[in-house]
């Protein structure tokens, strides 16, 4: 083990003069203090340096490296927000271009309301190229005491999402479905979200 020698110095912009003695405890004269630990030589106070070192014995260095990591983190976090990748207050009917390739996100989030005012939502991975949306409502007669069933499919491109067929089946005792493949207007889409 080596002997603790203590060693005083005017100021800090000296410490470099003096080489580095096993077991060595410096002061200087403008408040900083080091320590000599084999052949290194260890900040115990004084300034935080400016770059992050990864042999660090400074415990002071700390701080620059709880800055790194939390700059680190808001980045991801800030990743992980959702783009919006088509909004219409009308909502659309048909066919709609997305602002941003498919491919740049995980999944997609998709906010519809049906024409019976039946608020619709859904996550679709984009790995898919097509996905089905579906609800029931009164079809916005509550006073007849009815309820549709109504679904409507999609291909999911690149930049693109269009409607395929839509559907619906009024729930009576003798159900009947009516298929469209043109003339859309079961569901508007609203909004679509991406996530990385």
């Amino acid at each position: 083990m080596a002997k603790v020698n203590f060693k005083r110095i005017e100021d800090s912009s000296q410490i470099d003069d003096i080489a580095i003695e096993d077991g060595a405890f410096i002061v200087t004269g403008d408040g900083k203090s080091y320590i000599d630990y084999g052949t290194n030589r260890i900040p115990t106070n004084g300034t935080l340096d400016d770059n992050m070192s990864d042999v660090s014995r400074n415990g002071v260095e700390n701080k620059v490296i709880k800055e790194y990591v939390d700059t680190t983190i808001a980045i991801e976090i800030d990743d992980n927000k959702p783009v919006v990748l088509f909004e219409s207050a009308n909502g659309e009917l048909g066919d709609l271009t997305l602002s941003d390739s498919k491919s740049n996100y995980e999944y997609i989030e998709l906010f519809a309301k049906s024409n019976g005012g039946a608020p619709v939502s859904t996550k679709i991975m984009t790995n898919l190229s097509e996905f089905e949306i579906s609800t029931i409502d009164d079809n916005a007669s509550p006073n007849q005491q009815k309820l549709w069933l109504k679904w409507g499919k999609y291909t999911l491109g690149e930049t693109a999402i269009t409607p395929i067929y839509q559907a619906w089946t009024e729930m009576t005792t003798t159900p009947t479905t009516t298929f469209v493949s043109s003339n859309f207007a079961v569901f508007s889409i609203y909004k679509v979200l991406g996530y990385k």
